[in-house]
């Protein structure tokens, strides 16, 4: 029974120095140590321009979330509002990366938790997201302007054809598959 109990206490100290060294990993002991971390693996995200279907963004996600609902919070009281800045604007960046053109999409959905974050903190820090996206468009020499609304249109448009088409196929399944259902 002794030793079972030994056991259970070296597995246990063993379990918290894994987890305290994997969050130490990711966050860092230092606050500028783990604004160094954030901006590697948005930089590294950047470079490696992987589709949205890629299986490394498994990885990508688990470390970005845990950057925002874990580190951040640890840090956050001795930031500056430039760092703090910073800091989401490489979330927006990072949602970027990950959902291309829908990251916009993404940051409006109320029942995402993580996505709900990162706005508020925007708003917070940026005033909102249309300004960090101006931000970014700035830096690679950008403007809402430069963008072809016209290729905008068009492509809405096409959408809009699909949609209905979608629409009436899935009206089509619904109804064969209602028929098949009252003659059983």
């Amino acid at each position: 029974m002794k030793n079972t109990g030994i056991g259970l206490l070296f597995l246990s100290i063993l379990w918290l120095t894994y987890t305290s060294c994997s969050t130490a990993t990711t966050c860092s002991v230092s606050k500028s140590g783990f604004l160094t971390n954030f901006n590697t693996m948005v930089k590294t995200v950047g470079d490696k321009e992987l589709k949205s279907s890629d299986d490394q963004w498994t990885s990508y996600d688990q470390k970005f979330e845990k950057f925002i609902d874990e580190c951040y919070p640890s840090y956050e009281e001795n930031m500056t509002d430039d760092e703090k800045q910073e800091f989401w604007l490489k979330s927006v960046e990072y949602y970027w990366y990950r959902h291309g053109l829908g990251f916009i999409k993404r940051l409006g959905d109320k029942n995402d938790p993580l996505s709900q974050e990162i706005v508020s903190k925007t708003e917070e820090t940026w005033g909102g997201v249309d300004e960090v996206v101006s931000h970014l468009l700035d830096e690679v020499g950008m403007t809402i302007k430069d963008f072809d609304t016209e290729q905008f249109e068009g492509l809405f448009k096409e959408i809009g054809a699909d949609v209905e088409k979608w629409g009436k196929k899935l009206e089509k399944i619904f109804k064969d598959a209602e028929r098949k259902g009252r003659k059983n």
